[in-house]
């Protein structure tokens, strides 16, 4: 079996899991008919194409050229409902991030991200996360910084996180995985409901610390795509005091504000009741019974 049709055979079975060969070369930025020319094994790219390729459909350029890998096979309708014999469908990322709707609802941008600091309440960690989109899918970059207190340029330690932004119609997943050792995965989990009157999400976070695993919540500020904006908050990264004067007063309630478990589960608090609770005295809070206020979400 020669280069061609070797690589030929590998980018077929690749282009499988997107089901459209025309979607697969649109996104990718390759003409059709040219695609069509690899697909067939009479010709191959060059380098940079290679290199776009590859990256497109989230695998080594040397996994293109190797004649080690089988062919990947459509997986075939589970019938039975037997776990030993029934194969496993795993949808694509763009599958997944297109669950429920057209849109992931986090636009390309910066935010702030903000997370409780463990053993206190008067501290948040705060990190910075770029969204970027690719063809139809949106991808994260996730910074955190944890500077010394006696000087602002030591720095005590770090995390770059990235990866992939999937969505359903109620929730939307930050998917990713720490770029520096020991490399451990992380997952946000946000509502897909902006607080009334904010540009504030608020979620759920699961990643794991020096020595366990553990859950904390999680807010999220969109900052823009302003870069001199971005520059004013990569110097505050890091802790932050939950008494800060340009933290945003949302986040600070969120997030220090603590509840009962509820048979030893997390979960969020509802904005509007926390409020309530907070200032009986608003008016536009109050309703003529006493019964809870009806109010709603933006929906971002």
């Amino acid at each position: 079996m020669g280069i061609h049709d070797i690589f030929a055979a590998n980018l077929r079975g690749l282009c499988e899991k997107f089901g459209s060969i025309s979607e697969v070369s649109r996104q990718a930025g390759i003409n059709r008919q040219q695609f069509n020319r690899y697909l067939s094994g009479q010709n191959i790219p060059n380098r940079r194409t290679i290199s776009r390729l590859a990256k497109f459909l989230g695998v080594e350029e040397a996994r293109l050229f190797s004649s080690s890998q089988e062919t990947p096979r459509k997986s075939s309708p589970a019938t039975s409902g037997d776990l030993l014999t029934d194969g496993i469908h795993m949808p694509a990322p763009r599958e997944l991030a297109h669950e429920g709707g057209t849109q992931t609802m986090l636009q390309p941008g910066f935010y702030c991200c903000y997370f409780p600091l463990q053993g206190s309440n008067q501290f948040l960690v705060k990190s910075l996360i770029k969204i970027a989109a690719k063809g139809n899918c949106k991808y994260f970059l996730r910074r955190t910084v944890f500077r010394s207190a006696s000087s602002q340029k030591a720095t005590l330690a770090q995390g770059r996180h990235r990866g992939i932004i999937l969505a359903n119609s109620s929730d939307v997943y930050l998917v990713g995985i720490n770029t520096l050792t020991p490399h451990h995965l992380s997952m946000i989990v946000l509502e897909r409901q902006q607080i009334a009157g904010s540009t504030v999400l608020q979620g759920l976070s699961i990643t794991r610390g020096t020595t366990a695993h553990f859950a904390s919540r999680v807010c999220l500020e969109r900052l823009g795509t302003g870069v001199s904006v971005i520059k004013r908050h990569v110097k505050t990264l890091g802790i932050v005091p939950t008494t800060a004067p340009d933290l945003n007063p949302t986040i600070a309630l969120l997030m220090t504000q603590q509840q009962e478990p509820r048979a030893a589960q997390i979960g969020l608090p509802y904005f509007e009741e926390l409020m309530l609770s907070q200032h009986q005295d608003w008016p536009e809070l109050k309703t003529a019974d006493t019964k809870a206020p009806q109010l709603h979400k933006a929906i971002v």
